[in-house]
C-alpha cells in the first residue's frame, strides 16, 4: 500500500489548536463563550458546559499526543475554571450553563453534559495524572448510574433539575423530541465510559460500558442499517429523522468501546453492525459533491441539504475505521472525498477554524452557524485530526485491524 501522508492533518490539528488559544482564551479564567460566523467574539456570551468540557478534552488529548507544555497549560486553565464555576458542590454534577461572569445561569443536569464532563476529566487525568480530576469523573459516573439510569429498562433519561429530579422538559435541546431515551445521550455516555474505563478500569466501569454498548447494539440498531434516534418510555420508536452523522460517529465509537473492553466475542458481535452502519452511510448519505448528508427524513428519505462541519469530521474517522476493518477501497475513497470537501468548503483558510455550514453561512439564514459557541468546540474536528494521524500512522506500519 502506498504510504499515506499524515502531514496535512498535523498542520490542520495545530491550526485548530492555535485558533482556539488565540481567539477564546480568557486570561481572567476559562475561555470566552462564543465567536460568530464572521469570526468576531461575542461580548458577554454565556459559557456552556459542552463547550467548556470539549475544550478541556481537546487540549488534554492534544497533550497526550504531542507531550507539549502549551497544551497542558491550556488544559489546566480550562480545568481550573470548570472546577471553580461549573461544579455543583451542593447537589453534585455540573451545571449546564453559566453567565459571562461564571455564575450559574442554567443549573439543570443533563446526562449528555455529565457524560462530556467524564470524557474530559478522564482525559485530563490521563494527560497529567491529577487525581482530583479522576475523583470528579468517578463522582459524575456514580450520579449518572444512580440518578439517570432507569433500573428497570437500563436506559438513560436525559434531563433533570438541579437536585436530580426528572425535569418537566426532558429534551436535550429545542431541536430534539420530548422523548425519555435518545440515541445521542446513550452514544455519548458510551463515549465517556470508554475513556473512563481506559484510565480507571474497575468492575463498575467495565460493567457499565458493556451494558450501554449492548443496549445500543440491541435497542438502537438491531438488524437495521441506521440507528433509532428517539424512544418513548415503552421503547417505541418515535423518531422522525435518520441521523447519518450519528451513524458514522457511532460506527467507530462502538468499535473503540469493544476494543477497550478487550472481549473478542463482543467485538465479533459488534463488528458486523459497525460495518453495516458505515456501509449504509457510504451508500445513502455520501453525495456527489463529496460530503456526507447530516440526516434524512425517516418517511421520505429526503436528505438534509446543508453540509455540517461535525458530520464531515466524524465521517473521516468512521470511513477510515471501516477501511481498517475491511480493507475495502470504497471506504478509503470516501475518506479522501470527504477530506477534499472539508478543505474546499469548511476550513477557513484565511481566519482559521471550520465553518459550521459549508461556505460559512446557511443560505436561508446567514446569521446562524457560529464558529464557536455552546455546541461548537474543538472536539469533532480536533479529534478527527488526531484520530486520522494515529490511524494513518498505523496503516503506514502495515497494521490492519
Amino acid at each position: 500500500m502506498t504510504e499515506l501522508d499524515c502531514a496535512p492533518f498535523v498542520v490542520e490539528r495545530d491550526r485548530i489548536s492555535r485558533w482556539w488559544r488565540d481567539t477564546l482564551f480568557d486570561p481572567a479564567g476559562g475561555f470566552h463563550g462564543a465567536v460568530n460566523a464572521a469570526g468576531e467574539p461575542v461580548g458577554d456570551s454565556h459559557r456552556g458546559l459542552i463547550l467548556n468540557t470539549r475544550i478541556l478534552w481537546f487540549y488534554s488529548a492534544l497533550h497526550c499526543e504531542r507531550e507539549d507544555e502549551e497544551s497542558l497549560r491550556l488544559a489546566r486553565h480550562s480545568y481550573d475554571y470548570i472546577l471553580r464555576h461549573f461544579v455543583d458542590s451542593e447537589y453534585g454534577g455540573l451545571f449546564w450553563g453559566l453567565d459571562a461572569s461564571g455564575r450559574p445561569l442554567d443549573a439543570c443536569k443533563k446526562t449528555y453534559g455529565q457524560a462530556f464532563a467524564i470524557y474530559a476529566l478522564s482525559t485530563y487525568f490521563q494527560a497529567c495524572g491529577d487525581v482530583s480530576a479522576l475523583t470528579l469523573a468517578r463522582a459524575c459516573f456514580a450520579l449518572i448510574e444512580h440518578r439517570a439510569r432507569d433500573s428497570s429498562s437500563g436506559g438513560y433519561v436525559e434531563t433533570f433539575t438541579r437536585d436530580w429530579q426528572v425535569a418537566d422538559d426532558i429534551r436535550l435541546s429545542e431541536r430534539d423530541l420530548a422523548a425519555p431515551y435518545s440515541m445521542n445521550a446513550h452514544l455519548h455516555v458510551l463515549e465517556a465510559y470508554t475513556q473512563l474505563c481506559r484510565v480507571d478500569r474497575t468492575a463498575d466501569t467495565e460493567t457499565a460500558l458493556r451494558d450501554v454498548l449492548l443496549l445500543m447494539s440491541e435497542r438502537f440498531l438491531g438488524e437495521a442499517e441506521t440507528m433509532v434516534m428517539f424512544y418513548d418510555a415503552q421503547w417505541r420508536d418515535c423518531s422522525t429523522m435518520h441521523s447519518y452523522g450519528h451513524d458514522i460517529e457511532a460506527s467507530w465509537l462502538w468499535w473503540e468501546a469493544a476494543q477497550v473492553l478487550g472481549d473478542e466475542a463482543l467485538s465479533a458481535r459488534i463488528r458486523p453492525q459497525v460495518m453495516r452502519l458505515a456501509a449504509s452511510v457510504q451508500r445513502r448519505a455520501l453525495v456527489s459533491s463529496g460530503r456526507v448528508a447530516e440526516a434524512a427524513d425517516a418517511a421520505t428519505g429526503h436528505l438534509e441539504p446543508e453540509s455540517i462541519w461535525w458530520v464531515q469530521a466524524e465521517s473521516l474517522v468512521g470511513f477510515l475505521n471501516a477501511f481498517e476493518l475491511s480493507g475495502e477501497q470504497v471506504y478509503m475513497e470516501a475518506f479522501a472525498s470527504v477530506w477534499h470537501y472539508i478543505g474546499e468548503s469548511h476550513i477557513d483558510k484565511v481566519n482559521g477554524e471550520w465553518h459550521w455550514f459549508a461556505g460559512g453561512v446557511r443560505p436561508d439564514d446567514p446569521a446562524i452557524g457560529y464558529k464557536a459557541g455552546p455546541w461548537k468546540g474543538p472536539y469533532h474536528n480536533g479529534r478527527a485530526m488526531m484520530e486520522v494521524i494515529s490511524r494513518l500512522s498505523e496503516l503506514n506500519q502495515g497494521r490492519i485491524k
